[in-house]
Protein backbone atom coordinates (compact mmCIF):
# COMPACT_ATOMS: atom_id res chain seq x y z
CA UNK A 1 0.00 0.00 0.00
CA UNK A 2 2.73 2.83 0.86
CA UNK A 3 4.49 1.85 -2.77
CA UNK A 4 0.57 2.77 -4.14
CA UNK A 5 0.89 5.74 -2.40
CA UNK A 6 4.34 7.29 -3.04
CA UNK A 7 3.39 6.17 -7.05
CA UNK A 8 0.54 8.76 -6.29
CA UNK A 9 2.63 11.22 -4.60
CA UNK A 10 4.80 11.24 -7.17
CA UNK A 11 2.35 11.41 -10.14
CA UNK A 12 0.81 14.38 -8.26
CA UNK A 13 4.31 15.97 -7.59
CA UNK A 14 5.06 15.91 -11.66
CA UNK A 15 1.90 17.31 -12.89
CA UNK A 16 3.72 20.94 -12.90
CA UNK A 17 6.47 19.50 -14.85
CA UNK A 18 4.71 18.06 -17.62
CA UNK A 19 2.88 21.37 -17.86
CA UNK A 20 6.09 23.32 -17.82
CA UNK A 21 7.49 20.42 -20.75
CA UNK A 22 4.56 21.53 -23.03
CA UNK A 23 5.71 25.29 -22.18
CA UNK A 24 8.87 24.78 -23.47
CA UNK A 25 8.30 22.58 -26.45
CA UNK A 26 5.70 25.18 -27.67
CA UNK A 27 8.64 27.88 -27.29
CA UNK A 28 11.73 25.59 -28.13
CA UNK A 29 10.04 24.63 -31.64
CA UNK A 30 11.00 27.95 -32.76
CA UNK A 31 14.68 27.89 -31.48
CA UNK A 32 17.79 28.67 -34.21
CA UNK A 33 19.15 25.40 -33.02
CA UNK A 34 17.95 22.94 -35.33
CA UNK A 35 18.75 20.35 -32.65
CA UNK A 36 16.67 21.92 -30.09
CA UNK A 37 13.61 22.49 -31.89
CA UNK A 38 13.54 19.02 -33.05
CA UNK A 39 13.83 17.68 -29.58
CA UNK A 40 11.11 19.72 -28.87
CA UNK A 41 9.28 18.39 -32.00
CA UNK A 42 9.29 14.86 -30.60
CA UNK A 43 8.33 16.25 -26.76
CA UNK A 44 5.17 18.09 -28.73
CA UNK A 45 4.61 14.55 -30.14
CA UNK A 46 5.10 12.50 -27.15
CA UNK A 47 2.18 15.12 -25.99
CA UNK A 48 -0.30 14.71 -28.15
CA UNK A 49 -0.05 18.52 -28.74
CA UNK A 50 -1.41 18.60 -32.11
CA UNK A 51 -2.72 22.34 -32.01
CA UNK A 52 1.18 23.65 -31.00
CA UNK A 53 2.25 21.14 -33.99
CA UNK A 54 -0.18 22.39 -36.42
CA UNK A 55 0.98 26.31 -35.80
CA UNK A 56 4.78 25.19 -35.87
CA UNK A 57 3.83 23.33 -39.67
CA UNK A 58 2.82 26.61 -40.77
CA UNK A 59 5.15 29.02 -39.02
CA UNK A 60 9.05 26.84 -39.13
CA UNK A 61 11.28 27.94 -42.15
CA UNK A 62 13.88 24.99 -41.43
CA UNK A 63 13.04 22.31 -44.42
CA UNK A 64 14.25 19.44 -41.50
CA UNK A 65 11.92 20.26 -39.04
CA UNK A 66 8.79 21.02 -41.44
CA UNK A 67 9.21 17.44 -42.21
CA UNK A 68 9.62 16.28 -38.88
CA UNK A 69 6.54 18.49 -37.93
CA UNK A 70 5.01 16.58 -40.59
CA UNK A 71 5.98 13.34 -39.79
CA UNK A 72 4.66 14.10 -35.83
CA UNK A 73 1.42 14.93 -37.36
CA UNK A 74 1.05 11.69 -39.34
CA UNK A 75 1.89 9.96 -35.99
CA UNK A 76 -1.09 11.49 -34.15
CA UNK A 77 -3.13 10.92 -36.88
CA UNK A 78 -4.27 14.57 -37.52
CA UNK A 79 -7.36 15.36 -39.10
CA UNK A 80 -6.56 18.81 -39.48
CA UNK A 81 -3.37 18.56 -41.01
CA UNK A 82 -3.94 15.15 -43.30
CA UNK A 83 -5.04 17.28 -46.33
CA UNK A 84 -1.86 19.73 -46.33
CA UNK A 85 0.61 16.95 -45.74
CA UNK A 86 -1.00 15.30 -48.76
CA UNK A 87 -0.23 18.56 -50.82
CA UNK A 88 3.24 18.77 -49.33
CA UNK A 89 3.35 14.76 -50.72
CA UNK A 90 1.77 15.51 -53.83
CA UNK A 91 4.59 18.52 -54.48
CA UNK A 92 7.37 17.15 -53.90
CA UNK A 93 6.93 13.37 -53.67
CA UNK A 94 10.34 11.74 -52.70
CA UNK A 95 11.77 15.03 -51.62
CA UNK A 96 9.71 14.93 -48.90
CA UNK A 97 9.45 11.62 -47.50
CA UNK A 98 8.36 12.51 -44.25
CA UNK A 99 4.97 13.30 -46.00
CA UNK A 100 4.30 10.38 -47.81
CA UNK A 101 5.41 8.06 -44.50
CA UNK A 102 3.05 10.34 -42.21
CA UNK A 103 0.30 9.50 -44.85
CA UNK A 104 1.13 5.89 -44.18
CA UNK A 105 0.62 6.07 -40.51
CA UNK A 106 -2.93 7.43 -41.22
CA UNK A 107 -3.53 3.81 -41.88
CA UNK A 108 -7.17 4.50 -43.67
CA UNK A 109 -8.37 3.27 -46.93
CA UNK A 110 -8.33 7.13 -48.02
CA UNK A 111 -4.47 7.37 -47.24
CA UNK A 112 -3.95 3.72 -49.17
CA UNK A 113 -5.71 5.51 -52.32
CA UNK A 114 -3.75 8.80 -51.83
CA UNK A 115 -0.49 6.63 -51.44
CA UNK A 116 -1.23 4.29 -54.63
CA UNK A 117 -1.40 7.85 -56.55
CA UNK A 118 2.08 8.54 -55.22
CA UNK A 119 3.44 5.21 -55.94
CA UNK A 120 1.74 5.64 -59.56
CA UNK A 121 3.56 9.13 -60.11
CA UNK A 122 6.72 7.24 -59.26
CA UNK A 123 7.28 7.70 -55.42
CA UNK A 124 9.86 5.09 -54.45
CA UNK A 125 8.72 6.03 -50.63
CA UNK A 126 5.22 5.34 -51.39
CA UNK A 127 5.48 2.23 -52.68
CA UNK A 128 7.68 0.57 -49.91
CA UNK A 129 4.89 2.52 -47.85
CA UNK A 130 2.42 0.35 -49.53
CA UNK A 131 4.64 -2.89 -49.48
CA UNK A 132 4.35 -2.16 -45.67
CA UNK A 133 0.87 -2.20 -45.50
CA UNK A 134 -0.10 -5.17 -47.45
CA UNK A 135 2.76 -6.95 -45.74
CA UNK A 136 0.69 -6.70 -42.55
CA UNK A 137 -2.45 -8.66 -42.00
CA UNK A 138 -5.48 -6.40 -42.18
CA UNK A 139 -5.34 -6.10 -38.64
CA UNK A 140 -1.84 -4.78 -38.62
CA UNK A 141 -0.83 -7.35 -35.69
CA UNK A 142 0.77 -9.87 -37.99
CA UNK A 143 3.68 -9.38 -40.79
CA UNK A 144 3.20 -12.41 -43.45
CA UNK A 145 5.86 -14.59 -44.12
CA UNK A 146 5.85 -13.32 -47.70
CA UNK A 147 6.89 -9.43 -46.28
CA UNK A 148 9.68 -11.03 -44.78
CA UNK A 149 10.84 -13.15 -47.65
CA UNK A 150 10.96 -9.40 -49.67
CA UNK A 151 13.12 -7.36 -47.23
CA UNK A 152 16.24 -8.68 -48.64
CA UNK A 153 15.18 -6.94 -52.43
CA UNK A 154 14.66 -3.79 -51.24
CA UNK A 155 17.52 -1.09 -51.87
CA UNK A 156 19.15 0.64 -48.47
CA UNK A 157 16.49 3.96 -48.45
CA UNK A 158 13.91 1.13 -48.63
CA UNK A 159 15.05 -1.09 -46.03
CA UNK A 160 15.84 2.24 -43.50
CA UNK A 161 12.09 3.42 -44.27
CA UNK A 162 10.83 -0.15 -43.54
CA UNK A 163 12.29 -0.11 -40.12
CA UNK A 164 11.09 3.45 -39.42
CA UNK A 165 7.22 2.58 -40.66
CA UNK A 166 6.97 -1.29 -39.37
CA UNK A 167 4.36 -1.66 -37.16
CA UNK A 168 6.30 -2.73 -33.57
CA UNK A 169 4.62 -6.18 -33.12
CA UNK A 170 6.18 -9.61 -31.93
CA UNK A 171 6.88 -10.62 -35.49
CA UNK A 172 8.11 -7.68 -36.89
CA UNK A 173 10.67 -7.08 -33.29
CA UNK A 174 11.95 -10.66 -34.01
CA UNK A 175 12.81 -10.06 -37.33
CA UNK A 176 14.29 -6.71 -36.68
CA UNK A 177 16.54 -8.67 -33.83
CA UNK A 178 17.36 -11.06 -35.99
CA UNK A 179 18.25 -9.07 -39.21
CA UNK A 180 21.73 -9.20 -40.23
CA UNK A 181 22.50 -5.21 -41.74
CA UNK A 182 25.02 -4.94 -44.39
CA UNK A 183 25.89 -1.84 -43.47
CA UNK A 184 26.20 1.02 -41.12
CA UNK A 185 23.17 2.73 -42.14
CA UNK A 186 20.71 0.02 -42.08
CA UNK A 187 22.20 -1.09 -38.92
CA UNK A 188 21.19 2.23 -37.23
CA UNK A 189 17.85 2.38 -39.01
CA UNK A 190 17.42 -1.01 -37.18
CA UNK A 191 17.98 -0.15 -33.46
CA UNK A 192 15.57 2.88 -34.83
Amino acid sequence: MKIFANIIAASILSLPLFAANLDNAKKNIYDSNIHTADNARMDLQQLNAEKELLEAFEKVSDRKLRDGVIYSLGKLKSRDAYEKILAVAQKELDKCPAAILALAEYGARKSSSDLRDLAGKGSKTAETALWMLKGAKKDLKAYSKSFFAKFDKLDDNEKAIVFGLAKPTSDFYDFAMSYKAQNQRIALAQCY
